[in-house]
């Protein structure tokens, strides 16, 4: 256990200065975030290493090379033209509970609305929707977690328990391959990650 939390430590600090952090996600003007949510994404780095801190930590060797191959080649701006289509989608949680829990993929989709793109979980028990908005060389989330059993979805700003932010960038420049992170989420874990992939991949 001692040398697999010395490894965690090398590697966050690895991760973490691999060009993780380029100019995305300023936090955009007119985001419509209320202040707790502005400080949540202002403060996504800390988020991240605090995560990837115990998600190195995992016994599952598998879970901890799908975060690695996520981080490790640093993330990258997203070009707005290669967004819009349906995605394979799955959740990453990290910390607080459970050290590293990778979830099965589901169907995830981003359309273009006159307001900029949208962003929407379409199956699964645990859902969300939101709007993607040009912040930096990211697009900053604004939206709201949602259930499988509702036949709505829950909209920002309604329910504060359900309210997310977040960022999401590429993971490789010029490929429909992205993550969207979700700093400090209010239950279960320390940071969360949305991979998508296209769907059918």
């Amino acid at each position: 256990m001692m040398r697999r939390a010395a490894l965690a430590v090398l590697l966050v600090a690895a991760l973490c200065s691999s060009g993780i952090a380029y100019d995305a996600c300023i936090v955009p003007d007119a985001s419509g975030l209320t202040p707790e949510d502005v400080s949540r994404l202002e403060n996504l780095d800390t988020s991240r290493t605090r995560g990837l801190g115990a998600a190195m930590r995992a016994d599952n060797a598998a879970d901890r090379a799908v975060v690695a191959e996520l981080f490790e080649p640093g993330l990258a701006p997203v070009e707005p033209d290669l967004l819009v289509g349906t995605y394979q989608c799955r959740t990453i949680k990290m910390g607080n509970m459970l050290p590293l829990v990778v979830y099965q993929w589901f169907r995830c989709e981003i359309s273009a609305t006159p307001a900029g793109f949208a962003i929407r979980k379409l199956t699964g028990s645990q859902n969300f929707s939101g709007t993607l908005m040009p912040a930096g060389s990211g697009y900053a989330y604004r939206g709201a977690l949602s259930y499988g059993y509702e036949d709505d979805v829950t909209l920002y700003d309604t329910d504060a328990a359900r309210d997310q932010v977040g960022c999401l960038s590429a993971v490789t420049k010029g490929n429909r391959h992205f993550v969207l992170e979700l700093p400090f989420p209010k239950v279960e874990s320390f940071h969360d990650v949305i991979e998508l992939r296209p769907a059918g991949r």
